[in-house]
């Protein structure tokens, strides 16, 4: 019996030429999506390492490691250019305040600066290749979320701190700094 399906497969009887030709483009259309995932998995595999590339590089820097250990501490002894300096802060607000207030800074204000601007400029590049589409900002995140949150939360740092890092990145135009920052705080409230 039939029962209305159309001819019933029989495994004895020999496909012809016209039934195999009929399945080709089937063939060709689900080779064409395997090639296309697959080159869709390479490419994000390709986006994870570059990443992960970046910010192995990034962590392992000593002056990034220097800047992380100031976001996480609010005071703490760190050696910058060969000299051990106890940094709080309070002190930190002081080094970080613009040329519209300050003229001349102390030495180890200049490098602490020099530091900061580092880790500014690298978070900025960062942002860029979000931008570009090279990593996805969640990734981004993932890694270095908890240090850009610090910039900006008034539970980690003193409003005085808080208030030099926006000066300093806006009068110094690390605009990708703070675009990051925002959309950090805006997935934040969206969660």
């Amino acid at each position: 019996m039939n029962f209305g399906l159309g001819k019933i497969y029989n495994p004895t009887v020999m496909p012809s030429m016209e039934n195999i030709l009929d399945l080709l483009p089937l063939v060709g259309l689900l080779t064409f999506i395997k090639i296309v995932w697959e080159y869709v998995q390479s490419l994000r595999w390709k986006k994870s390492e570059f990443l992960a590339k970046e910010i192995k590089e990034f962590q392992n820097d000593p002056d990034i490691k220097i800047v992380f250990q100031l976001l996480d501490w609010n005071a703490r002894e760190v050696e910058i250019r060969g000299e051990k300096i106890v940094i709080t802060d309070k002190s930190l607000a002081t080094a970080l305040e613009t040329h519209e207030t300050r003229d001349e800074f102390e030495i180890w204000e200049a490098n602490l600066r020099d530091i900061f601007d580092k880790f500014f400029d690298k978070i900025s590049m960062f942002e860029i290749y979000v931008q570009n589409g090279l990593i996805r900002e969640k990734e981004l995140f993932l890694y270095l979320g908890y240090y850009i949150n610090i910039l900006s939360d008034e539970k980690r740092k003193p409003k005085t701190l808080l208030k030099a890092f926006d000066n300093y990145l806006e009068y110094y135009q690390f605009v990708n700094v703070k675009k990051l920052m925002e959309s950090l705080n805006k997935n934040k409230k969206i969660k």
